[in-house]
This record gives C-alpha cells, structure tokens and sequence, in this order.
C-alpha cells in the first residue's frame, strides 16, 4: 500500500506542474485494489480511471464512498478522479471553472470528508490540490479575498456543488466577519453529507460567535441528537423551545429524547419528568400531569416535581391547587427564591397583587442584585392602577434610591400621567445610574418639548447620541424636533416680517440650523425690504444653490436687480423665471416692469438729446425705447414732439394719439396734436384738438392762451 500511496503522491505532483503547460499525458496510472467490502463501486471506478472516463470514476467512486465513508482508499482516488478530469478540463482549455470546481471537490473529498486520519500522503496531496486550485484561479484572473471566496461559495451551494462550496466557505471563514455564515453554511453542506460529528463541529463554531439565533440551536441540537449526545442535545434545544419560530420542532425532538430514555429505564424519575415538561410546554397537560405524577411515584421526595406539577396548576389556571403546592414547600425552605417567585406569580394572576408585590418587595431586599426578581416586581406593580402603582414606586424610589430601573420605572409613570415637572428629577436621577438608558434621554426630550423648551430637548438628544450613535429612534427624534423648531422659528419670522420688523425677523431667520431655500428667501425678501439689494442678491442666489428649479429665487432675485437698475441680470433671471413657470402673472408683469424700466432709461437718455436739438439722435433713442416696450407713451409722445420739429407731422400724429391712447392723463398731447394739423393745414382737426385741449386743461398759461388764439383765427 505504501507503493500506492507514493505512486498517487507523484501524479498529483504531475497535475500540479503540468497546470503550468498545456496538456497532460495518459502514461499508465497502477492503483492497489482496495480489500473493503464494496467492491463492485470501487472496481468499476478504477476501470473508468484507467480508461480515462473521469466522470465516470467519480460517479462510480462517489457511491462506493457512500457505502464506507471511511474508506481513505475511496477518498483518495476519487481526488484522483477529480483531479484528472480538472486537469485534463484545464489543459484542454475547456472549462476554467469547471476545472476549479473539480479542484475544489477533490480538496473537500482529501481534506475534510469523514473522520479517518490522514496519512503523511494524503496531507501532502491535499497540498498539491491547493496548489492545482490557486494555480487555476490565478490563470482565470479570480479574485480570492475573503468577500469573493464567501460570493462564490454561495453560488455554488446554490447550484447543488456542495463540496465545492465547502472549500470556498472554509476559506472565507477565516475572516472573522463572514466567519458565522460560513460557519453554519459548513455544517449545512456536513448535515447533507451525513456527517453529523463535523456538522456539530461548526454549528459549534458558529454558536460561539453569535448564541442569539434559535435556528442554529436547533440545529446543533438536531445534529448532536442524531450523535446521540442527548445531554447536550436537550442543552441546544431547550433554548430553541424559547422562539415561536422553533419551539413546535425543538419540542418535537425533546419529546423522542426523552421517549426514548423512558423506554430505556422506565424508573428514571427525571427523565419521566422531564417528558411532562415536554407535554406541558406542548400544551399536552393531561398527559404532562400523568408524566409528573409517574415521576413523583418514583421519587416522591423530588421537590422538582412537585414545582413542575405546581406550574401545570398554574398554567391550566388551577392556580389554588398551585398556590397549595407552593405553600406546602415553602414551610420546608421558605427562603427558596424560585418557589416565592412562583407563588407571587400565582398571586398575581388570581388578582391579590398587593400580596404578590410584597413578596417580591421583601425578595428584592434580601436579593438586591437579583434582575429577575426585581423585573417581576415592576411588572407586577406596572400591571396595577396607576394610583396603586404610584404608592408602590413612589416608595422604592425612596427605599432604593440607588437603583435605576426603580427611578426609572416611578419617572415612566408619573410622565404617563402628565406629571411632567415631577418626572423630570426622576428621570435624570436615572440617568446619572445608568447613563445608558436610551429611553430615558428620549423621554425627558420629550418632557422638554412638552415645555416648549426646545433646546434643552435637542441637547438632551445629542447626548444620547454621543452615547448611541447609530440609534436610529435617536437620530428621528433629533430630526423631527429640529424640524419643528425650524418651522416654530420660519413662523416667527414670517410673522415679524408682515409686522415690517425686518431686522428682528433676520435675526430670527439666521437662528434656524440647515437653512432651506424658503429661509434665504425669506432673509433676501427683508434686505429687500430694507433696500439692502447686495445682501438681497447674496440671499437669493444661497436659495437658488439649493434648488436651482424654483422659480421665486429667480423672481426675487430678478426684482433686486430691477431695483438696482441692473436690467441685464435682472432681465436673466426673469427669464429663468418664466422658463420654470411660464404662467406665473407675477413673473409675467415683473418682467414687463423690466422691459418699461428699460425703455423709461433709454427714453430720457433721448429726452437728454431732444432737449439738446439733437433730433435725429433723439429719435433713434426714441425708437429703442419703444422697441423694448410699446406701451410706453411718454416714448412716443416724445418721438411725436421730435418728429414734429423735424417737419414730419403725419408720422408726430400716429405718435400722438398712441401716446394718449396709453396715457388718457397726458392732455399736452392734444396740444401737439392741434399744433401738428396746424402745420398739415388741417384746419377742421386742429380745431378739435385746440378745443380738446382747453376742455381738459385748467391752467391759464402760454399754451392755452395760443389755443385760444388759434381757435379764433380759424
């Protein structure tokens, strides 16, 4: 054997190079027949090998392994198999991935199948096909970090791979973060096996980076079940019975347990009880009675089965039978923790609470430390009226000031009743015993915004949240109170805006934290207000940086430069205005207001030039004036005077009755209008202007003493 072991170890040894070339030659393998039982498997396997039907081998070996997986013979020529065909797969240049997988099982099958003890050859194998797996990884340019290797194995369990998985788990669970998922993915691959011994081991290495989850409990505890190892079986799945999701199983497997103990040595007390524990927790209390009272016929002297029939009583509501039992065992050993634990239940429950409450109050004293008792007497007095339940705490807080949860508890109460100003102390008394408490800092923000005194709350919070960083309950509150405080403080400065306080409701704006658009908004419009136009800008365009598609950042933003005269940034961010709400009247006549404060600046620009007889140039400003705003009539009245003087009355007319067409007030108009018919020798229609006029004028001046003149010429 030693001639075929040594024989194996070198073709590994050739796989292994031969992954740096291109193929792989059929020189003659000579394996040593195994003299185990199933021959038939292994003899059809070793004939596919010799004929190089790899797939073959490896289904034929594979069943042969199942009927003795012991067998180190089997499992190392089904590595050989594996390997092979990976080989071959590789040099062919066939399946890359395939090959890896192959390379994978052949590691799983060398390394971690069965129980029996490596030989200085198989551990040197099992090295040579991680050196053919990394080898082919690295030719496929594979990433093998933790993260990728736990990726892959995931995907390989998922198509059925199972001992390929295995491999990839194994390596990922050497970093400590993926650790328990690979842990439990190991013993799930193990369990499929049949491998309960290896199975357990790393449900056992899982539990001990995280004990929390009952599945695994359950699992462990199925696994060491099917081991026989019955103690710590009912060890695992007794806390599995503690989650509703795996309570009906785990009890399910304690029932055959202890069936099975029972049917063993039918005069084990314990194991008798035991089972009517099982019953009793299944809901079975008739025969759980029947189980403890076989139990009790065994060892009458047991006090444990007199406190489990005790707690049937009690579950079944019989709680006088339960209380009876209770009694009777407290005179043997009144100081017995449990037993006056179970009889202030019983208390409770029958409604005599003040009883129940003092049992637990005169435990608590000799028991100070005691979590349990102490838990059971706060919700017992929190189960009770208020009024009850404010005596009671009120006094512990007194007798054991020292204790946190009591300040706490008598602090909940008086808050929940609206004691506001009362429950403050308690609860920081709490606080400053166990600085953390989550709910305390989160109830006295809560008292605090109760007394509108927000900043208390806020500081409160950011406490806690130095405390508990990644408390999400913590970080809403915060939020939402902030939030409020926001809005409390946009109201306020909105109101003081409205009453013209403009410097206090900046002010006020400039308290809010994390600003939105509608505060820089609001602190622009009282600048504006205040005819500081450069702080108004400033202000706007911090709204606009924020939402850069609203609107009335670029309205307001574009009447402040309107008011500074800045016309061409005034008219781009007017026009961005319309562009996001085209139908806004506001924006509409805000811009129109542009286009005439435009006109009005070009037209006394002309009135400059006119009054200088520079007619020509007069005009043309004239022109532009009423080019960006037709409706202005001051533009053409003033073309109209300077078209006039140039002799082109017909053109001043159209002028003319434009311009008091758009300004009725404007009566000089008909003036100019008679004056400009006088010219045209249109004696009738300059009449009726002169006329016109002195209807409409009340002066007596040059020009109504002239139109008077003239209307009698004509």
């Amino acid at each position: 054997m030693s001639n075929f072991y040594s024989k194996f170890s070198r073709i590994l040894g050739c796989l292994s190079f031969i992954l740096l070339t291109t193929s792989i030659h059929a020189n003659a393998y000579s394996y040593v027949q195994s003299p185990y039982e199933n021959i038939d498997y292994y003899e059809l396997g070793m004939n596919s090998i010799e004929n190089r039907e790899f797939t073959k081998a490896i289904d034929y070996l594979k069943k042969a392994l199942n009927k003795d997986p012991q067998n180190p013979y089997i499992r190392n020529n089904l590595a050989v198999a594996l390997t092979s065909r990976g080989t071959y797969l590789y040099n062919q240049k066939i399946d890359l991935e395939k090959a890896a997988n192959d390379y994978r099982s052949a590691i799983f099958y060398l390394q971690h199948y069965g129980k029996s003890q490596n030989t200085d050859t198989i551990n040197e194998n099992i090295n040579i096909a991680h050196q053919n797996l990394t080898s082919v990884l690295k030719s496929a340019n594979i990433s093998t970090d933790a993260a990728n290797r736990l990726k892959k194995a995931k995907e390989l369990r998922g198509k059925g791979e199972l001992a390929a998985a295995f491999v990839e788990y194994n390596y990922a669970a050497k970093e400590r973060k993926y650790a328990y998922e690979s842990y439990v993915a190991l013993g799930d691959i193990m369990t499929v096996f049949s491998d309960e011994y290896n199975a357990a081991v790393y449900y056992d290495k899982a539990l001990a980076l995280n004990s929390k989850e009952a599945y695994l409990h359950l699992k462990f505890g199925r696994t060491l079940y099917k081991l026989g190892k019955y103690d710590t079986a009912v060890r695992e799945l007794d806390i599995a019975t503690e989650n509703p999701k795996t309570k009906i199983e785990a009890l399910a497997l304690l029932e055959t347990i202890w069936k099975n103990i029972t049917l063993k040595n039918a005069q084990d007390a314990i194991a008798q009880m035991n089972l009517g524990a099982v019953y009793q927790k299944q809901g079975k209390f008739n025969q759980a009675l029947a189980q403890y009272q076989l139990a009790q016929k065994l060892d009458n002297n047991n006090p444990m089965i007199k406190l489990n029939i005790a707690t049937l009583y009690q579950q079944k509501g019989d709680f006088s039978e339960a209380l009876a039992i209770y009694n009777s065992a407290l005179k043997l050993n009144p100081s017995d923790i449990t037993l006056n634990c179970y009889k202030a239940a019983t208390l409770n429950q029958m409604g005599k609470q003040d009883e129940a409450i003092n049992i637990y109050q005169k435990l608590l004293i000799q028991n100070p430390e005691n979590a349990k008792i102490k838990n059971e007497l706060l919700k017992t007095i929190n189960s009770s009226s208020d009024i009850i339940a404010t005596n009671y705490l009120e006094n512990l807080s007194q007798n054991m000031p020292n204790d946190a949860d009591i300040q706490y508890n008598y602090a909940y109460l008086l808050h929940k009743n609206h004691h506001y100003k009362d429950a403050l102390p308690y609860y920081q008394k709490a606080l400053q015993l166990d600085a953390k408490n989550i709910d305390a800092y989160l109830n006295i923000a809560s008292i605090y915004k109760q007394q509108n005194n927000i900043e208390l709350a806020l500081q409160t919070l950011e406490q806690a949240k130095n405390i508990f960083p990644d408390n999400l309950k913590v970080a809403q509150t915060i939020k939402e109170i902030a939030e409020e405080k926001s809005f409390s403080l946009l109201q306020r400065a909105t109101n003081l805006y409205q009453e013209k306080q403009y410097n206090e409701a900046i002010n006020t704006y400039k308290l809010i934290k994390n600003p939105s658009e509608d505060v820089y908004l609001g602190i622009g419009a009282c600048y504006q207000a205040l005819e500081n136009y450069d702080n108004a800008i400033l202000f706007y365009n911090k709204a606009i940086q924020l939402d850069p598609s609203n609107p009335t950042s670029y309205y307001f933003l574009g009447l402040a430069y309107l008011y500074q005269k800045n016309f061409d940034k005034s008219e781009i961010a007017l026009k961005k205005a319309m562009e996001l709400d085209s139908i806004n009247p506001d924006i509409k006549d805000a811009y129109k207001t542009l286009k005439f404060s435009k006109s009005e600046q070009i037209m006394n620009e002309g009135i400059t030039l006119f009054e200088s007889d520079m007619l020509e140039k007069a005009v043309e400003k004239f022109n532009k004036a009423i080019e960006l705003c037709n409706e202005n009539g001051y533009a053409h009245y003033y073309r109209g005077l300077a078209l006039d003087m140039l002799k082109r009355s017909e053109k001043a007319i159209v002028d003319y009755k434009l311009a008091i067409e758009l300004n009725p007030e404007l009566t000089m108009i008909y003036y100019s209008l008679a004056v400009a018919y006088d010219n045209l020798n249109n004696r009738l229609e300059a009449k009726k202007m002169y006329q016109k006029f002195l209807d409409e004028t009340q002066t007596d001046d040059e020009y109504s003493q002239y139109a008077k003149q003239r209307l009698s010429e004509l």
